[in-house]
């Protein structure tokens, strides 16, 4: 294992920017004096792959259109480790009122809603876990098309719209390195619809209990070497609990277009606004006596607003030969937000930008060993970012400047040892400054600024046993900076956190995934020994906005992921002569993830468990599936097990289990869908979100309660 080294004196901004200057000096000048070759020819949706055979059934040349689904979950089946990929069909058959919803059954991946709205709290491997939901997230890097949503204060939700999605890749862990090993948890990537999956129009609306509303109108189409989808989508809940209401809406824009046979562009735009209600936590009293109620009764309404969120971003793509190509993008973000109410107020002011230059190269070496490079050139800074923080009057008490750069330089190389064993490898050298200023009331300017540089290496191999059936293993490194977020509240220009180390982990890893017959399952085990953990705690559970990030003792993350789908009766065989053909089946999905995170030996709190994280987290669905477009399922959720709900492992969130129903029908090919679902039936009262403090008592309100039981119905059409 190579050391973390803090190392001062290096001007990452100016170096990145140099390097991005490069970049795009080098993908100009390939476009300019490369040859013209004819690019592979890959399947997609029309198409039938026989063999070695190509038969293509549809007109359009679609041979340099965006990775389908298909081909997206071939790509991941290539990486030694934990991987997984959700189509939007899994998911869309029902309510979809946030990311939780697309990413259920997912092993590894904790997606919790609080108050039953769009901030979520995601995590994977306990990576960024203590973050509350209705705060950007950190330890795990989300990404939109392949872009960065990662900045200087965490990963925005607010412009994620699920219902635009075409399908989503999921990471867990290292296995995301070619994205940049800037996290344990890994790498979410919500992929876009474009022209070439997408219907010319579509309108869905979605209504249910709590004045839950969601809608959405969106067409996208391929003309000629022009592509583009768009979608326009609104939502409104006034809210399970009181003062829970929000509502946001969004405009997303992508078009892509073929410039020559070997050259292609897409430009994505993406506008979001929306306001958050922020009813708090309660304690685990309360939750059984009223789980609607507001810690804030009586008090002012707390909000966390977005008044608008541009992001603006372009991935241009050159097929230099039939073996390789180079990719670069270019993206710009602002996105402001207003915490409001309550007797601590902020506003931020948040613009970056990132830029990345990827090359990939397929190789025969050695012979007729087959090999895939990729070198990646990637970089992330702000461009203003500035906060005050305003007393209840909405005086200011303070006022701060941050600014934030990552440059990752990064190598990554399969290759087949034999036919069937594959050994990866990769490195990637991390250069990361973070520098926070306060402006206001100190007279003059208050600086303190980090510098990081870490070099993360990965080795892994896979194994394919037959052609259904893959084990692998790995071990990687990954690095995670602070956020900029580093000052307290109070009366005066209190200043905390400023001299953070950043996370690092070692992970090792096992696994395999594979289809026997009417099984298809994947599994993995990992254990993660990290150091300087970043770890989030409320210091008074009676103010929210008195959270603090300290670097943890040693601590171990340690797990297994495991998913399990099973059909468990099927009428017959599929038509091998058409590939949309259906039957009637009957089929069992089952997730469920083990978490053992604890400390290694803390002076304080010894061998205990982290707080706030569900120990066994349990997923299933049964459902038929008529072939004329009818299904009905019923699902359950469970975390069998208490959790800890404090450091010191006095207080804990009880185990649940909910159930939940649903009935639809989907026209086959295109046209209408209905919907009609019921979740948690029995009313459980339970907690969805922990928010965890150092010492908790029976008072400490660290619980947000879970959705109660609620009914939803939803219509679409698309043609």
């Amino acid at each position: 294992m190579i050391s973390s080294n803090r190392v001062s004196g290096i001007n990452v901004r100016a170096l990145g920017w140099g390097a991005l200057f490069l970049a795009g000096g080098l993908s100009l000048s390939l476009a300019a004096t490369t040859s013209p070759a004819t690019p592979p020819v890959t399947g997609r949706e029309g198409e039938v792959v026989e063999l070695d055979k190509l038969v293509v059934t549809d007109q359009r040349d679609v041979s340099l259109a965006p990775p389908s689904a298909v081909e997206a979950s071939a790509e991941l089946a290539q990486i030694a480790g934990g991987t997984s990929l959700v189509q939007a069909d899994a998911f869309t058959t029902g309510r979809v009122a946030s990311v939780a919803d697309a990413l259920k059954y997912q092993p590894g991946v904790l997606a919790q809603s609080s108050n039953g709205g769009e901030g979520v709290r995601l995590s994977i491997r306990g990576s960024g876990i203590l973050r509350g939901a209705t705060n950007w997230g950190t330890g795990l890097q989300v990404l939109l098309d392949g872009f960065p949503l990662l900045g200087a204060g965490g990963s925005p939700f607010e412009s994620t719209e699920p219902l635009a999605v075409n399908y989503v890749e999921v990471l867990r862990g290292a296995n995301g390195f070619d994205y940049a090993p800037l996290s344990l948890g890994g790498v979410i990537n919500y992929v876009t619809k474009t022209g070439y999956d997408a219907s010319p129009f579509q309108a869905r609306f979605e209504a249910g209990s709590f004045g839950y509303n969601r809608a959405q109108v969106s067409s996208g189409q391929v003309l000629g070497p022009l592509d583009y989808y768009v979608s326009l989508s609104s939502y409104r809940q006034d809210g399970y609990r009181d003062d829970s209401e929000a509502d946001s809406a969004r405009v997303i824009f992508n078009t892509g277009y073929q410039i020559n046979e070997n050259l292609s562009t897409r430009l994505f735009y993406r506008y979001a606004e929306s306001s958050l209600g922020n009813p708090g936590s309660l304690t685990w009293a309360q939750i059984k006596d009223d789980p609607t109620a507001s810690q804030f009764a009586g008090a002012a309404k707390r909000t966390r607003d977005h008044p608008h969120s541009t992001t603006v971003n372009s991935l241009t793509t050159l097929q230099i030969d039939p073996d390789s190509a180079v990719e670069f993008g270019l993206q710009y973000r602002n996105y402001p937000i207003n915490n409001l109410g309550g007797p601590a107020q902020s506003r931020w002011d948040f613009k970056d930008a990132s830029g990345s230059l990827k090359y990939t190269r397929d190789d025969n070496v050695f012979g007729d060993k087959q090999s895939k490079t990729t070198a990646s050139l990637l970089f992330a800074t702000t461009l203003h970012t500035d906060s005050e923080n305003l007393n209840a009057a909405g005086v200011t008490v303070d006022a701060k400047d941050y600014e934030a750069t990552d440059l990752v330089l990064l190598a990554s190389n399969d290759l087949g040892l034999t036919q069937k064993l594959w050994l990866t490898t990769g490195l990637a050298a991390i250069a990361q400054n973070r520098e926070s200023k306060i402006i206001f009331p100190l007279p003059n300017a208050d600086t303190q600024s980090n510098d990081y540089f870490n070099l993360a290496p990965r080795a892994g191999l896979r194994y394919d046993l037959d052609k259904r059936t893959q084990l692998f293993a790995n071990v990687s490194r990954s690095v995670e900076a602070p956020i900029v977020n580093y000052f307290a509240r109070g009366t005066g220009p209190t200043v905390s956190n400023l001299d953070l180390k950043e996370q690092t982990a070692t992970t090792v890893e096992i696994g395999g995934r594979g289809e026997h017959g009417i099984f298809e399952w994947n599994v993995a085990l990992y254990r993660a020994w990290v150091r300087d953990e970043l770890l989030t705690v409320l210091l008074n559970p009676l103010d929210p906005t008195s959270q603090a990030t300290s670097n943890a003792s040693p601590t171990i993350h340690q797990g297994i992921e495991a998913g399990l789908n099973t059909t468990l009766w099927e009428s017959a065989l599929l038509d091998s002569a058409n590939p949309k053909s259906r039957t009637d089946r009957i089929v069992f999905r089952q997730a469920y993830t083990f978490n053992d995170f604890r400390y290694e030996d803390d002076d304080v709190f010894g061998k205990n468990d982290l707080a706030g994280v569900p120990r066994h987290l349990y997923q299933a669905e049964i459902a038929y599936e008529h072939a004329s477009g009818f299904y009905v399922s019923f699902d359950a959720e469970s975390s069998l097990t208490r959790y800890a709900a404090d450091f010191a492992n006095d207080i804990y969130a009880k185990s649940y289990v909910i159930f939940g129903a649903k009935i639809g029908y989907v026209q086959p090919e295109k046209g209408w869908e209905v919907f009609f679902e019921v979740r948690n039936i029995s009313d459980e009262r339970y907690a969805s979100v922990v928010s965890p403090v150092f010492t908790g008592t029976a008072a400490s309100p660290v619980y947000t309660p879970g959705l109660g039981r609620n009914y939803s119905a939803g219509l679409a059409y698309r043609f």
